[in-house]
């Protein structure tokens, strides 16, 4: 842990950590989540909690904890803002050399700020911090840890094809988010937008933490659910817009990766080989997304028998027509003992 205190007065040196987090009718989670960051093992915060027109218990619960801890500040909508503009609203008002994203129905490991900031200040270049999550369900079960790329580079690149950034998790530099507001276009998918463009148009540096440092409920009723069909159109715009070289890629990508409605063509063929090779290239617990999402389109292509066989065999993937002709050709091999 590094020392934060000043050796010549000792005064606390930490730099103020802004948290920022939306509620909206989350009354049954809202008190755990709030309570992992009030219990940080990093205490230099300010909790900024805006209660985004509410119609339960949310308001109430958080007034409740607000009067027992003074660095919980709360924001209340007389109308529902939505999501991008109360996080813009929350990252303007923050006054911290960080801001923390924070969803009101997740949960922070205790160490997790701490470990943050500790990157932060050793890394100057860096301007978005993120780490790996685990998803809990609605009652609370633990399922898997997530393996985000780590580094800025792979990051970058996979950034072609999802996000690679859990939003709840990240603590960013205040004066990039303050410069670089999320967008209310990309409503749903706004985390990503502001990825996408502050990497690919911008420049700025984003890494992940290979610890795990937030546990992440998923539920029917959560936003990521709901909107899930949309969040991908969206995904897939965004893609167009900033990380594709060209419009022929563009399409190519996005058939491949989203409708598969284009056809196998030459330039598919071109483009699939050269994901392929580029993705052996780049850790394998990150590449296993994106090879799924080839796997799946190759297979919506096996009509184009001659370019489909092709494709399979130079990517080297094991494919259920292969196993269901061994299968037929073990029952004839059946068939013909018995007769014979």
């Amino acid at each position: 842990m590094q020392n934060y205190i000043n050796a010549e007065n000792g005064k606390c040196t930490m730099p103020l950590v802004s948290v920022v987090m939306p509620c909206f009718n989350c009354e049954k989670y809202i008190q755990e989540a709030v309570m992992s960051i009030t219990n940080q093992s990093y205490q230099n915060l300010e909790i900024l909690l805006a209660d985004d027109c509410s119609v339960d218990g949310t308001f109430k619960i958080i007034q409740s904890m607000a009067e027992h801890d003074e660095r919980i500040h709360i924001i209340r909508h007389c109308t529902n803002k939505k999501i991008v503009n109360t996080l813009n609203e929350l990252v303007c008002k923050a006054k911290g050399k960080y801001i923390a994203r924070m969803d009101a129905d997740d949960i922070s490991r205790p160490d997790r700020i701490l470990r943050q900031v500790e990157y932060m200040e050793n890394h100057p270049d860096c301007s978005v911090c993120g780490a790996n999550v685990r998803y809990i369900a609605d009652h609370g079960k633990k399922f898997e840890k997530t393996s985000m790329p780590e580094e800025y580079a792979d990051v970058k690149y996979f950034l072609k094809f999802f996000n690679p950034v859990f939003h709840p998790v990240i603590l960013a530099r205040a004066e990039v988010l303050k410069n670089h507001p999320y967008d209310q276009e990309y409503l749903y998918a706004e985390d990503y937008e502001l990825w996408c463009r502050l990497v690919y148009k911008n420049g700025f540096n984003i890494a992940n933490l290979h610890e795990e440092l937030l546990l992440y409920r998923t539920y029917s009723g959560q936003t990521s659910s709901i909107h899930h069909k949309l969040q991908n159109k969206i995904a897939a715009d965004i893609q167009k817009i900033y990380t594709m070289q060209n419009e022929r890629d563009a399409d190519i990508h996005h058939a491949v990766f989203y409708s598969g409605r284009h056809g196998c063509t030459a330039d598919t063929v071109k483009y699939i080989l050269r994901i392929q090779k580029e993705l052996k290239t780049k850790p394998v617990y990150a590449s296993i997304a994106a090879e799924a999402k080839l796997l799946s389109y190759l297979r919506r292509q096996r009509k184009n028998t001659l370019i489909f066989r092709l494709l399979m065999s130079r990517l080297g993937i094991m494919t259920v027509m292969k196993d269901r002709k061994k299968k037929e050709m073990r029952k004839r091999e059946l068939k013909y003992d018995v007769k014979s």
